[in-house]
């Protein structure tokens, strides 16, 4: 499994708010981007990301898998009346 890692933010307007920096929610996870932060909260999660992305994948892959067999098998006439 490989490691994930926040990324850099050097020109985002996020992280611009210095008045929240070295403020995290009740979760641990910074008000304003700090890639470090970020990391050690995730770090302290275990398997939760992969957790999240399985749960993520397993009710959205049947449904993208539904609506590309409509469109290929009826067009957007049968994505319409499936509606």
């Amino acid at each position: 499994v490989q490691d994930v890692e926040a990324p850099d933010a050097d020109d985002s307007f996020v992280a611009i708010d210095e008045s929240r920096t070295g403020l995290v929610d009740e979760e641990g996870l910074p008000l304003v981007y700090d890639k470090e932060a970020i990391q050690k909260y995730w770090e302290g999660q275990g398997g939760a990301l992969q957790s999240r992305w399985a749960e993520f994948l397993s009710v959205s892959v049947p449904f993208l898998t539904r609506v590309a067999a409509l469109l290929v098998s009826g067009g957007t006439d049968a994505l319409n009346d499936s509606a």
